[in-house]
């Protein structure tokens, strides 16, 4: 994943050469400062860079904990600070990826091959060759992805699997208003428009956050810093025109992320700067030998419509929607049309996958049974409670941020996707149980203050009562739906265990 060279090329560049336009977007900051917020966290950047410590053993076929310690070490630093994360996963592959990813594939399985022999030959013992050859071979299957995820619901953490990828996801998170910032180290959010980037968490509660100042409207130009000059649209070509994912051999010989800033500053548009190129003699010496410059130039502008229109799960109304709406006469749709009806094709009910419970890429059943040293890890973190650090107020800042509390103009202008909406069960009514037996204990102790209170407290419940009696018909089977999804949450979570002495 990620736009070649994109943080190191074009912000560590800049910051040696230009360090006055990333001083307003760049800042070291404290997760002490943001408690009561909520943080999209890019899962599978998390897990490939956990996977770093467990490489030999992801290669030796041997069990690891230590990709697991370090999920359960970042989420404890968040929730530390009072911060409620979200952490969302990859969905169905991208086509456009195939590619790329079958390359991928090869290499891993190649080095792979190539560090068991090193293995072999150095009689099992590891050095730095053998480990730097296991990382290259580094593959996240369905069972570190399953552990994970029940990691997370052990620890009261939302799951969100995207339809294809999380980046787009986490970013429609972040555009939307769910969530307040993003956490991850792939520069892909940055084209996404996500507002708001955390990198390089410390376990001190510090991260450099990039803020990007991108209008919704992806044709408004920024005026400040870095971006001064440039629109969302205008900085996708850029990030297209440097080199992608979605290169496929694609990419133009000796174009960086200097040279391609300059000339979508200089000619806005990415046809303009590919009808500069092609009158070029240098340039155009440069060009694919495979691909004409009007194939070459509709690659590229399929590959900006994915980042501008991918395809996002909104779980506010539980449908699919594109990260940016489609307008009437968009040209190069074909492959967003395209992700549309694969989509459509594989689940008539994405909110199964979208929970962690379908498998997107086989359909199976997401499955994994808690061990006792699961357990143990979450409960072994050192000077932290999970029960403590996850408390009733903390659910209800996700719940605030999943609650709709506007009208669907409001959220970023996404259009729901043509077609039938997921289908829902009805819900069954619950019977009032003031203290359920597996209720986490701080809503017991929320439940059981509230039981005791009088006077004062009685009137604060009437007024919230009317607030409630004044809600919608829709509007209160909305708010039904959500706590029933979060007592889901809520009682999968393992007791806790008694250890004897």
């Amino acid at each position: 994943m990620g736009i070649g060279n994109l943080l190191v090329g074009c912000i560590v560049w800049l910051i040696i050469s230009s360090q006055q336009f990333l001083r307003p977007m760049q800042t070291t900051v404290s997760l002490a400062n943001y408690e009561g917020k909520v943080v999209a966290v890019d899962a599978m950047c998390w897990i490939h860079r956990g996977m770093i410590s467990s490489a030999v053993a992801n290669v030796t076929g041997e069990p690891c904990d230590k990709y697991i310690k370090f999920i359960v070490s970042i989420l404890s630093v968040l929730l530390s600070h009072k911060i409620t994360p979200i952490m969302v996963f990859d969905g169905y592959d991208m086509p456009t990826k195939e590619t790329e990813n079958q390359l991928r594939r090869e290499r891993r399985d190649k080095a792979r091959e190539e560090a068991l022999a090193m293995i072999e030959k150095n009689g099992g013992a590891i050095n730095t060759e053998i480990m730097r050859k296991c990382m290259q071979a580094i593959h996240i299957t369905p069972e570190v992805i399953a552990r994970v995820m029940e990691i997370c619901r052990a620890m009261n953490v939302r799951i969100v699997v995207a339809p294809y990828e999380a980046d787009a996801q986490v970013s429609y998170l972040c555009r939307s208003g769910i969530a307040y910032a993003a956490l991850s180290e792939d520069s892909d959010l940055l084209v996404y428009g996500c507002p708001r980037v955390w990198f390089k968490l410390e376990r001190d509660g510090k991260a450099d956050e990039l803020t990007l100042g991108f209008n919704k409207d992806p044709d408004v130009k920024c005026n400040t810093g870095l971006l001064k000059g440039l629109s969302h649209r205008m900085f996708i070509a850029m990030c297209v025109l440097s080199g992608s994912d979605y290169d496929n051999g694609c990419h133009i010989h000796g174009m960086g992320i200097k040279l391609a800033h300059r000339f979508i500053l200089q000619y806005e548009t990415l046809p303009a700067v590919m009808a500069f190129l092609q009158s070029s003699d240098a340039w155009s010496k440069k060009f694919p030998a495979h691909l004409t410059i009007k194939e070459l130039e509709a690659y590229y502008m399929r590959v900006m419509q994915i980042f501008l229109h991918n395809i996002v799960y909104d779980v506010r109304h539980d449908t699919l929607r594109h990260i940016s709406p489609v307008s009437d006469g968009a040209t190069n749709m074909e492959i967003i049309r395209e992700l549309t009806q694969l989509i459509r094709e594989r689940d008539g009910n994405f909110r199964m996958v979208s929970e962690g419970l379908i498998n997107p890429r086989n359909g199976e059943s997401m499955s994994y049974t808690m061990t006792d040293k699961d357990r143990e890890l979450i409960e072994g973190i050192e000077f932290r409670d999970i029960d403590a650090l996850y408390s009733a107020s903390m659910r209800d800042a996700t719940c605030d941020a999943l609650m709709e509390k506007s009208s669907p103009d409001d959220t970023d202008g996404n259009c729901t996707l043509p077609g039938k909406s997921p289908a829902r069960k009805p819900k069954q009514a619950k019977a009032n149980n003031p203290s359920p037996p597996n209720t986490p204990k701080a809503t017991r102790k929320t439940t059981a203050n509230s039981n005791k209170s009088g006077g004062k407290k009685a009137k604060g419940k009437e007024d919230n009562n009317e607030e409630v009696s004044s809600l919608t018909l829709s509007q209160k089977r909305k708010l039904r739906d959500l706590i029933d999804s979060s007592e889901r949450v809520a009682l999968s979570r393992p007791k806790r265990r008694c250890t004897s002495t």
